[in-house]
């Protein structure tokens, strides 16, 4: 072989069998490594991600009273609104739910006053107890039945003054005196003073 001799040819033919064997052994440790790699991205994608729970929604504690057939506390959840615990609280006929805000979101500890409704004229009111107050005076609006427009006839009482007088007898109860009316968060004595003589409850 070109003039090589025979110990030098061995010579070569063994280092190339060396350096074939050699490749063959370390192309086949990179394949093993190859599909390791493969086998671990794939069962890695496949781990199904964590389903989230939904935390479950407050229940809420209200106290309905007034004008209703089954007066008491109910559960309801957020979301829900007054309409709902009125209804379930069945209101009587002559309950006057004009008076509130049926669209209105409940609140936990909240108290709901189902008013009844008052008739001008003592003949349609005879021998009928109403347990907040004296009939209605005729054109005087009433703090416990009127409503929001009704109440903004008044001097100095605008949208959130009424809303306001609104909100104190749906959760404190009905005025039982006309002095009640100071309780009320923007009514001052000043303010009572203009008001007393043109309400009634």
């Amino acid at each position: 072989m070109l003039g090589l001799s025979r110990q030098v040819q061995q010579a070569l033919a063994f280092l190339l069998l060396v350096l074939v064997f050699g490749g063959g052994i370390m192309y086949a440790r990179w394949q093993a490594k190859a599909e390791q790699g493969t086998a671990f991205v794939l069962e890695k994608g496949s781990e199904e991600a964590p389903v989230e729970t939904k935390s479950q929604p407050e229940e809420l504690k209200v106290h309905v009273a007034g004008a209703v057939k089954r007066p008491g506390v109910y559960s309801f959840q957020e979301k829900d609104r007054v309409e709902d615990v009125v209804a379930l609280a069945e209101p009587l006929a002559e309950a006057d739910l004009d008076a509130l805000n049926l669209a209105a979101y409940l609140r936990d500890e909240q108290r709901i006053f189902v008013p009844f409704r008052q008739e001008e004229g003592a003949s349609n009111n005879a021998g009928r107890s109403v347990s907040n107050g004296a009939l209605r005076e005729k054109g005087k609006p009433n703090l416990n039945t009127s409503g929001k427009e009704e109440l903004m006839t008044l001097p100095g009482i605008g949208p959130a003054l009424a809303e306001r007088i609104i909100s104190y007898r749906e959760n404190q109860g009905p005025f039982r005196s006309v002095e009640d009316l100071k309780k009320v968060s923007g009514i001052g004595d000043k303010k009572f003073q203009e008001l007393k003589d043109l309400v009634t409850y």
